[in-house]
């Protein structure tokens, strides 16, 4: 059903607004280091990274940039002042920038060459959200392109990865050191072990490219799938074969699926009853949007549905359905043909803020009802509840869908 202009604008209005202030962020409920981590850093930063010429500063819920190429012994330098807390945390636990705050310098010089994976640990985490890379070269003493002479390596870093079975995607990174003379190429694929192809992850082919002087990591994104059956932890590989144009390093990643714990994403998690609930996240099947009994959001990308159930009185069962154009990736629920609109469900493209799309919903009635929003590309589908006799607040889902590509 098309967006009709009958629609009540003072209805829309309150839907639209209570959908742009939601703030509702389950990154935040985190635990970060509070002990100040590890340590590893330079002792006197300069104030504000003042003369180092590789900093990195941090911009809503990332890191800008978010990945940076430096020579052994020179440092890297991050630097923040934000409305929320962030810290800088490495993915070995190597170095940390300690408890998170809301202003921050942090310096740290890399003396060995290789690739060092950093997050926040508020907004991100090991296999996503706030995240970041260090590149560290051998120094060269001229010629080339800055990326060191010579081709290169290519190879897997990590080689061994833990996801979540509830992430819904796993990010496998492949990098090009040593050298980027000249373009690369490499073939991967993904390949079964005790986690089956097609019921545990989604298998994916194809080869990733690197153009002359281009010593940036690639990232590989493997849908993951959710069942309501506790399993023990299950793994599968991805490989790497036939690389032109440079030489091949670490060719086998392993990605461990961890079976998160019983009512991780359960109601029980917010039990605040004015609040929309998280009722879980199931593995559907990956497809194209059926836009005869769903809306069809960001160009068919995500299908929403309603629910609403028997504990209205009277009228039509069936919720109607209205897109609005002046809202890409939103549209409007109601419970039936003579009511006004109720449920307003967006979902906006935030990948390069945290790597996700973003989930917004925003509700006007006290009704119980059940909204399904599902990715046709990975059949990850999202739940949530509103239970009868509570007008909820608006809710925003940071973290509802991490395949970007």
């Amino acid at each position: 059903m098309s967006y009709r202009s009958t629609l009540p604008a003072l209805a829309l209005g309150f839907l639209l607004a209570a959908s742009a202030s939601a703030q509702h962020h389950h990154a935040m409920n985190k635990d970060y280091d509070g002990g100040g981590g590890p340590g590893g850093g330079d002792p006197n930063p300069p104030a504000a990274c003042a003369g180092v010429a590789a900093t990195i500063t941090i911009v809503g819920t990332s890191f800008s940039p978010s990945t940076v190429t430096v020579d052994a012994g020179q440092p890297v330098c991050w630097n923040w002042s934000a409305s929320m807390q962030h810290n800088v945390y490495a993915d070995d636990s190597s170095f940390s920038s300690g408890p998170a705050a809301t202003t921050g310098t942090f310096q740290r010089t890399f003396t060995t060459p290789g690739t060092f994976g950093f997050y926040c640990q508020v907004h991100g985490s090991l296999t996503g959200g706030m995240r970041g890379t260090i590149i560290v070269r051998t120094p060269t003493t001229g010629g080339g392109d800055g990326g060191g002479s010579g081709p290169g390596t290519i190879g897997f870093n990590p080689t061994a990865l833990t996801v979540n079975e509830s992430d819904g995607v796993v990010s496998v990174t492949v990098a090009r050191t040593g050298g980027s003379d000249g373009k690369a190429t490499v073939k991967f694929a993904t390949a079964p072990a005790s986690a089956k192809a097609g019921k545990d992850f989604t298998p994916r082919t194809g080869t990733l490219t690197w153009a002359a002087g281009d010593g940036d990591p690639k990232t590989i994104q493997i849908p993951i799938k959710k069942d309501n059956v506790p399993e023990p932890d299950k793994s599968f590989a991805v490989k790497l074969s036939k690389a032109t144009g440079a030489a091949l390093g670490d060719i086998v990643a392993t990605v461990t699926i961890h079976d998160a714990p019983a009512g991780c994403n359960s109601a029980a998690v917010d039990a605040d009853p004015a609040k929309l609930h998280v009722v879980g996240t199931e593995d559907g099947l990956a497809g194209a949007c059926d836009d005869r009994n769903a809306l069809c959001l960001a160009d068919g990308r995500f299908e929403a549905t309603v629910q609403w159930h028997p504990s209205i009185a009277g009228g039509d069962r069936q919720a109607k359905r209205a897109l609005l154009p002046e809202a890409p990736g939103s549209g409007l629920f109601t419970a039936s043909s003579q009511e006004e609109p109720q449920l307003l469900v967006s979902v906006l493209d935030r990948c390069d803020v945290n790597g996700h799309f973003w989930l917004s919903l925003a509700s006007a009635t006290d009704a119980e009802f059940t909204v399904k929003v599902r990715d046709t590309f990975t059949g990850r589908t999202r739940i949530y509840l509103n239970p009868a006799g509570s007008t909820p607040s608006s809710l925003r889902d940071v973290e509802a869908f991490g395949a970007c590509q």
